[in-house]
C-alpha cells in the first residue's frame, strides 16, 4: 500500500512492481486509486464480493480514504 503522511491510501503495489529491480519511482508503478470498502460492510458481503471477483484481499478505508486495514482471504473456499 502506498499512503501519504496522513494515512490516506494513494495506491497499491502489485506483485510485479514489488518484484521489479528497476530504479523507478513508486508512483510510476503503483495502481492509483485502488478499490476499497468501508469498515461498516458486513463480513458476508465482502466475502461474496471477494469470491465473485476472485480477489484475495480487500482494502478497508474510512470515507476520507484513511487506511483502516487489509482483509486477506488466505484459505481458498470451495466453489
Amino acid at each position: 500500500m502506498v499512503v501519504n503522511a496522513s494515512g490516506v491510501v494513494l495506491g497499491r503495489l502489485g506483485r510485479k512492481a514489488l518484484g521489479s529491480e528497476e530504479e523507478v519511482a513508486v508512483e510510476a508503478v503503483m495502481t492509483a486509486g485502488p478499490s476499497t470498502v468501508r469498515p461498516s460492510i458486513t463480513l458476508a458481503a465482502i466475502v461474496e464480493r471477494m469470491q465473485s471477483q476472485k480477489l484475495t484481499s480487500a482494502l478497508v478505508t474510512h470515507s476520507d480514504g484513511t487506511l483502516v486495514g487489509l482483509l486477506r482471504r488466505t484459505t481458498p473456499r470451495p466453489p
